[in-house]
């Protein structure tokens, strides 16, 4: 993986190795038929052979490497080819400037500090090729072009054509490594924005689908509530016993809990429903969340550290309900056995309010938090909830600015942090 988390074009590097060693290997052969014996096409070859041994190695290494070998391969290979240049002519070779496409792919898979570190490698394995001698002893006081004849003018060009590669080695990892984290940036943020047109779309699939639930709920349910009224009545007016009248009662109320739910499930899924912000105190938003929450004694600590903001403008009663979900979910993932579920809450590093809750169950590995956020996945029972709890929490928070983030490790509980951003008017 690269400084960005992409993936790098391992196959990539592979095939271009395969090429140049092939490249080479025919080079050497034309070299020697072109210059004679002056070129050691023995020494050559058996450069090439370790050198292919080295592609196989890497070629059945499986998985992609990290930064450090991929750029100590890419450092490998310019040294070889250093090599064939300094038999096959030294600087005066015009295709030194080979090297230059591997210094390009690094500025764009590797992070800066390798990038630069493979440019000065580049840069003093050339400059090498002017302090050696010249196997070939190539004179190079012949025209080279339209250069001035003379020794002196010769080695003053080869000298300028290390000076233009340094500056032209610069100049890629400086600029195309710039573009190249640019654009994974760009790639990142559009990832990031189609997440969150889906968790829209979720969102208003679940109005839709809470919206059609009160409509077809509702009448059924008026009618439970006013036969258990008169149940009641009849019940009581007939003499029945205590037990058959709570009975009745009991109808009554639960009747009016499923309305109440049918009547949040909107707010629930993450959208105020016309509530207004209002200016709320770290303790009153605890407090709202923890009221309903049937936790018995020494299961729960919470509090406010004193850095907190003394007033959040939020929209309380959904905030408290996203908050309440997260509590509830950290209580049915301790045993008893455990330490207590902890409510901290203090001032984000923006200066909103933070509140970390903190289980102390058997966490979860990697694969599960990384599912844990999204909609309907759950780790509990069936019938013990249906798994939106940290997904309509994350899109409470989310839509004011803020986030939620949650960490966990198998054996070592959860902890998810909430980071409330004041909502602007």
């Amino acid at each position: 993986m690269n400084a960005s988390g992409d993936p790098i074009p391992w196959r990539g590097l592979l095939t271009l190795r395969s090429v140049l060693i092939a490249t080479v290997a025919v080079a050497a052969v034309v070299a020697r038929a072109v210059l004679g014996d002056a070129v050691p096409v023995g020494l050559l070859l058996a450069l090439v052979g370790a050198w292919a041994v080295t592609q196989v190695l890497a070629a059945r290494s499986g998985g992609t490497p990290g930064a450090p070998a991929l750029a100590g391969l890419m450092a490998l290979d310019m040294g070889v080819l250093s090599i064939v240049f300094h038999w096959t002519g030294g600087a005066a070779n015009p295709f030194t400037f080979l090297t230059i496409v591997y210094l390009a792919l690094g500025a764009v898979v590797l992070p800066p500090a390798w990038a630069w570190a493979l440019a000065a490698w580049a840069a003093g394995t050339f400059g090498l090729l002017f302090l050696l001698p010249d196997p070939l002893a190539i004179d190079h006081g012949h025209d080279h072009g339209h250069h001035a004849h003379g020794s002196d003018a010769m080695a003053w060009h080869l000298r300028g054509m290390w000076v233009g590669y340094v500056l032209a080695s610069a100049a890629i990892v400086g600029f195309v490594g710039r573009i190249a984290r640019a654009l994974t940036d760009r790639d990142r943020e559009l990832a990031q924005a189609r997440q969150a047109a889906a968790r829209s779309a979720q969102l208003a699939s679940l109005a839709t689908l809470a919206a059609g639930a009160a409509h077809e709920l509702g009448t059924p349910l008026g009618t439970i509530a006013v036969v258990a009224r008169e149940l009641e009545r009849s019940l009581t007016t007939a003499g029945a016993s205590d037990d058959a009248i709570d009975d009745a009662r009991l109808i009554g109320r639960e009747v009016s809990r499923c309305r109440d739910v049918l009547a949040r499930l909107r707010a629930d899924a993450g959208d105020p429903g016309g509530e207004p912000p209002v200016p709320v105190s770290p303790q009153a938003l605890l407090d709202a969340a923890l009221d309903g929450l049937d936790t018995p004694p020494g299961r729960l600590l919470s509090d406010v550290a004193s850095d907190a903001p003394p007033r959040l403008t939020l929209f309380a009663r959904t905030s408290a309900d996203a908050l309440r979900d997260v509590i509830r979910n950290a209580l049915d993932a301790t045993p008893a056995d455990r330490p207590p579920v902890e409510v901290h809450a203090s001032t984000s590093p923006s200066g909103g309010l933070r509140v970390c809750v903190v289980d102390h169950g058997i966490g979860m590995d990697e694969a599960t938090a990384a599912r844990a956020v999204e909609p309907f996945f759950t780790t509990k029972p069936a019938g013990r909830g249906m798994g939106l709890g940290l997904f309509l929490a994350r899109t409470v928070v989310e839509r004011t600015g803020g986030r939620l983030v949650l960490t966990s490790a198998p054996g070592e509980g959860t902890t998810v942090t909430l980071d409330f951003a004041p909502v602007t008017a």
